[in-house]
């Protein structure tokens, strides 16, 4: 059966949300040392990354709430809302922005994932 546009991308965000799970998963089981690192393939390794991060909350309130160093920003969002009865919570939220895609769903669990992309199917 062939998928309408907005039917195929509930399904992709949902396919997107499950490996994003796995993704996690396994990550996770590489860092606490109890997954296998040696495949057929490839080899994981954990290495510890070093950056530099910029604390806002260390500003003096004067700057925070300067009104001269904040804008309003405005991107177009598509949100998937469910046709027959299904939660609110399920509708999808993607924010297009130039050179990519910035997902707004947060990781639920594997359960939530299995019985969206259910539903969609």
């Amino acid at each position: 059966m062939d998928l309408s546009p907005a039917d195929e991308l509930a399904q992709i965000r949902a396919e997107m949300q499950k490996l994003q799970l796995r993704k996690t998963e396994l990550e996770c089981g590489f860092k606490r040392g109890e997954l296998e690192v040696l495949g057929r393939y490839v080899q994981a390794e954990v290495q510890l990354e070093e950056k530099q991060v910029f604390v806002k909350e260390l500003l003096p309130d004067a700057v925070l709430n300067d009104p001269q160093h904040w804008r309003t920003d405005f991107t177009d969002v598509v949100v998937l809302r469910p046709i027959v009865s299904v939660s609110p919570h399920k509708a999808r939220q993607i924010t297009c922005q130039t050179g990519g895609f910035t997902d707004k769903i947060a990781a639920q669990s594997r359960n939530s994932v299995d019985r969206a992309q259910a539903e969609i199917s």
